[in-house]
Order: structure tokens, then C-alpha cells, then sequence
């Protein structure tokens, strides 16, 4: 009967230090972290990342990308393992290129600047398409999970999207027409 007390006292022991170390909250990181995991040799050696911080407009030129007043952006290393970056951002778009052929791009708002993120890639071909998924992790929160398809870099596209839908009103007379808060230009020679 002893021992029985003394296992269950154990098991109520090791469940409450399980508990609290499972509530501790996470440690933030001194910086952003980006990796490439899963991805094959033959694709991974022809990805370059860039990124834009709050852009309005992004064009793309004979394999740079610039901001629309000819300010390259910055690249992004890819190597081995995670690589760090800047945290003090509220808002970044990622640009993620194959080969001067095919791009995906993906923007991140943050709510807190001083968390940081650590943020995965990961590129497979399936049939005739490049699938992009990956993960965004605050490490505090939620984790974000993104996949899509990348786009061909065609020789002339303008790429326009809104990333906000502006709030009804009651008014239809006083509605201010809002532009585009993304638009990304590709001219090609």
C-alpha cells in the first residue's frame, strides 16, 4: 500500500513540473530566424530570398529587385542551418526567386516588434508546378502555415493586390476610393 502512495505521489510530482514547464512562456529570441528545410539540392542551389520592408511597390530587373525609388532590397543568406536577420520590423515582405524564372512572395505584419519570428521555407516540385510551404512561429503564439504555387517571372507583369479591405460606410458620397497596397512590377529584357 506504500509503495502505491509513493508512485502516485511521484506521477502527481512529475505531471505538475511537466505542467509548469509546459506554461513557461518561451524565450525570446535576440533576432529573426530563417531557414530552408526540405528542399532538395538541385532546387536549393538556385533559390535567392530578398526582403522588403513595408513596401508600396517592388519592381523586378534582369534578376535584382528593387523599391520603386532604385533601392536594391536586401538579400536574405539561404546557407546551411537557420539564418538570423533584424527583428525590429512591424511589417516585411519576402521574396522568394528560383532561377530568374519563378517567384513567391509573402508578406508578414508584426504586432510586437521586440518577438521575434522564426520563419521556415520549404520548395518541392510537384509535376510541372513549384509548391512553396513553410511556417511562420512567434514562439509565443500561433504558428502560421503558408503554402502556394510560385509564379513565373513572365517578361512584363504588374502584380496589384490589397492586403487590407477598408471598413463599410454609411455613407456611399463620402467613400474614398483606396488604392493598391502591394503592386510589384516585373520588366524583363
Amino acid at each position: 500500500m506504500r509503495t502505491t502512495w509513493i508512485i502516485l505521489l511521484c506521477t502527481i510530482l512529475a505531471g505538475g513540473i511537466m505542467y509548469f514547464l509546459a506554461k513557461r512562456p518561451a524565450g525570446n529570441g535576440k533576432a529573426d530566424t530563417i531557414s530552408l528545410v526540405n528542399t532538395p539540392d538541385s532546387i536549393k542551389n538556385q533559390l535567392k530570398l530578398f526582403v522588403a520592408y513595408n513596401p508600396a511597390e517592388v519592381y523586378y530587373r534582369d534578376s535584382a529587385w528593387w523599391l520603386y525609388d532604385s533601392i536594391p532590397l536586401q538579400q536574405v543568406s539561404l546557407g546551411n542551418g537557420k539564418n538570423t536577420f533584424n527583428k525590429q520590423y512591424s511589417a516585411a515582405t519576402f521574396y522568394l526567386t528560383l532561377d530568374q524564372h519563378h517567384f513567391y512572395d509573402i508578406e508578414i505584419n508584426k504586432k510586437d516588434t521586440a518577438v521575434a519570428y522564426e520563419i521556415t521555407f520549404s520548395v518541392q516540385s510537384v509535376r510541372d508546378t513549384l509548391l512553396v510551404a513553410g511556417t511562420i512561429d512567434d514562439r509565443k503564439n500561433d504558428q502560421i502555415r503558408f503554402n502556394g504555387p510560385m509564379l513565373p517571372l513572365y517578361h512584363q507583369f504588374i502584380l496589384t493586390y490589397n492586403n487590407k479591405l477598408t471598413a463599410p460606410i454609411a455613407d456611399s458620397a463620402s467613400a474614398v476610393e483606396k488604392n493598391a497596397d502591394k503592386t510589384i512590377t516585373v520588366l524583363k529584357n
